[in-house]
C-alpha cells in the first residue's frame, strides 16, 4: 500500500503488479506522502522488459496503433505492419505514409510519453503497460494509461505527470 497525496487530495494506493494481475485501487481517506515501494520501482527496470524505453509487444511500438492518428484523427487507429518505421529501438506501425512521414520528421513530439507506459503508474512508481485504447492529448503530449482506474488517476494526478513530463523528457520509463 502506497499513500500520497494527489492533486484532488489525498490518495492511498494499493497495488499488485504482478503480470497477471494489474489493479490499481484508490481510497481518499488517507494524507500521508510516499515516494514509492522501492519494490515495485525496482521491478520498473526488471520486469517484462520495462527496462526497455520504449513499451513494446514483441518489439512493436504501442501495440501496433499509429501515434500520429491521436493527433489527426483524434482516435486510436491500427497501423499497418507495410508502413513502419524504426526509432528508439521500437518499430512503430502507421496508417498512412503521410503519419509516417510526419512522425520521422519530429518522433519526439509524436510518440507517447514516458514510452508507452502508463501516465499514472509513472506517477505512482507502479509499473504498468500502457494501453492504446486508454489514451488522453494534455499539452499536446500523448499520454496511454493501462485501464479506466490509471485514466481516472491520471487526471488526479495530472501535476505530477506534467511535471514528470518536463523533467524526464519524452520516452523515458525511469523514474528517478
Amino acid at each position: 500500500m502506497a499513500q500520497l497525496s494527489g492533486d484532488n487530495g489525498p490518495v492511498t494506493v494499493v497495488s499488485y503488479a504482478e503480470p497477471e494481475l494489474r489493479l490499481v485501487c484508490a481510497s481518499f481517506s488517507m494524507s500521508k506522502q510516499c515516494r514509492g515501494d522501492p519494490y515495485l520501482v525496482d521491478r520498473w527496470r526488471t520486469r517484462d522488459g520495462m527496462s526497455s524505453r520504449i513499451n513494446t509487444s514483441r518489439g512493436v511500438a504501442i501495440k501496433g496503433y499509429d501515434p500520429v492518428a491521436y493527433f489527426v484523427e483524434g482516435v486510436p487507429t491500427p497501423g499497418s505492419s507495410e508502413i513502419t518505421t524504426s526509432w528508439a529501438g521500437a518499430t512503430w506501425w502507421f496508417a498512412t505514409v503521410v503519419n509516417r512521414e510526419a512522425f520521422t520528421a519530429n518522433p519526439d513530439h509524436f510518440a507517447p510519453q514516458f514510452g508507452g507506459w502508463c501516465s499514472a503508474g509513472k506517477a505512482l512508481h507502479i509499473p504498468m503497460k500502457g494501453s492504446p485504447m486508454k489514451w488522453r492529448i494534455e499539452n499536446d503530449q500523448l499520454f496511454l494509461q493501462a485501464n479506466f482506474i490509471s485514466y481516472a488517476l491520471h487526471g488526479m494526478l495530472d501535476n505530477r505527470i506534467q511535471q514528470l513530463a518536463t523533467e524526464s523528457g519524452n520516452n523515458e520509463p525511469d523514474s528517478r
